[in-house]
Parts: C-alpha cells; structure tokens; sequence
C-alpha cells in the first residue's frame, strides 16, 4: 500500500513541475500577446510542441508502469476490511493523479493556441501579399493596351488625354480602394479573432472552475491532495481570468 502511494507521490512531483512550467510559459505568453517578432513565435511554437511531446512520452511511460504494477494492489495476505481501505486510499490518490493528468492535457492544448493563431495570420498577411501581386500584374495587362491608345495615331488629342488621364488615375484609384479594403478586412479579422480568443479563454476557466467546485465537493479525495488540485485550478483560472481582461480591453 504504502509503496503503491509513494509511487503515486512521485508522479505528483513530476505534475507540480509541470504546472511550475506551464505557468511560467503562460505568463510570457501575456507578457508577449504584442510581439511582432516572427522569430520568437517561432521558438514559442517549437517550445510547446517539445512540451506536448515530452508529456506524451511521459504519460505513455506512466501508464505501462501502473499497468505492470496492478499487483501490487492486491492485498490478498490481508482482512477483506483492510484490504477494502486499502483500496480506497490508492484509489483517491490515483483519481487525483488521472485529474493532474486530465488537466495538464487542457493546459498543454490551450498553451499552443496563440502561437497556431499567430501562424494563421502570418499565413493570411502572405495571401493579402500575393493577391495584392496578382492585381498588380492584372492591372498593368490591361494598360498596356490604353498605352498603345495614347500613341496611336488612330485617336484624336481628346481622347488621348483623357485615356493619359484614366491611365494615370487607375494605380491611385487601385491601391486607395485595396489599402481601404485590407485595412477593413484586417479590423474585422482581428475583432474576430479576439472574439474567438475571449470565448476560448472563458470556456476554459468555466472549465476550470467546475472542477474547482467538484473538487471541493469531493468528499473522497484526501485532504493534502486536495489542497493542491485546489491551488493547481486556483492558478489556472488566475492566468486565464488575466489574460481574458488583456483581449477585452483590446476589443473595446
């Protein structure tokens, strides 16, 4: 029994440092919601998918362990009566160690979710960029002809003029109405992508703070273990509830 806990215990170590980490990563993420730096979202992104990986390894790891060390939960040597409470008390500590689990799966998910948001708007600013080329070219096919109008001897001064006029007008006309339109589009995208992030964020400290009250409720779970799934959620809900006022003010 005792053994069995210890084990279980160990793991425990392993999830605080885990939450020590997530929590350092989501404070520079707040610190850097603003950077423009395509570098560091680069390392950002390479840095959670080496945490997503290291957990998985970790976890697959953990769960052939406690698959090999089912036997040690057999207490047939013992009473039916201690053999029961035995039992009891490794299945409270292994409920709390599948929720640190659950929870750090949920943590390592939303942890990724700026850095995929930022590389979905590098990748649409490289669209914008590239239709903005197609036009360009488009628009310069079709004044070719109009500059062979000008200098052809077929049309009259007027004409010409005003051929040279419509010529000179259309790139100021074309790049006012795209500059309006990006710049609208970006507005809208970004309103919505903030939308998106606000609900995301609100989702997951509802989350949170339902297993918050279900572990408080728990009447099975021991105490010592308790408190710390309670100071665990406790912090998660403080990083999100900040991180939710910084996108409000930045709807506003």
């Amino acid at each position: 029994n005792h053994l069995y806990e210890s084990i279980i215990d160990g793991y425990t170590v392993n999830y605080n440092m885990w939450s020590r980490s997530i929590c350092r990563l989501s404070q520079e993420l707040l610190d850097n919601l603003d950077n423009k730096n395509e570098v560091y979202w680069k390392n950002l992104r390479l840095k959670v998918e080496e945490f997503q990986l290291h957990f998985l390894m970790q976890n697959t790891q953990r769960k052939r362990s406690f698959s090999s060390m089912q036997q040690l939960k057999s207490f047939e040597s013992l009473d039916i009566k201690t053999s029961k409470e035995w039992k009891k008390v490794i299945d409270k500590s292994e409920q709390g160690m599948f929720r640190y689990i659950d929870d750090l799966k949920y943590d390592l998910d939303n942890l990724s979710t700026p850095g995929h948001t930022h590389d979905e708007q590098a990748l649409q600013r490289e669209t914008e960029k590239t239709n903005e080329r197609i036009l360009l070219l488009s628009f310069l096919a079709m004044s070719i002809p109009m500059t062979g109008a000008i200098f052809s001897p077929n049309f009259s001064l007027y004409t010409k003029i005003l051929s040279a006029i419509v010529l000179c007008m259309l790139p100021i006309i074309y790049f006012s109405v795209f500059r309006f339109s990006r710049m609208r589009r970006q507005k809208l995208d970004r309103r919505r992508d903030l939308t998106r992030k606000k609900e995301n964020y609100e989702a997951m400290i509802d989350w949170h703070k339902n297993n918050l009250e279900e572990i408080k409720n728990d009447t099975k779970l021991a105490e010592d273990l308790k408190e710390n799934v309670i100071q665990w959620e406790l912090q998660n809900i403080s990083v999100g509830e900040s991180m939710l006022d910084k996108i409000k003010k930045k709807i506003k």
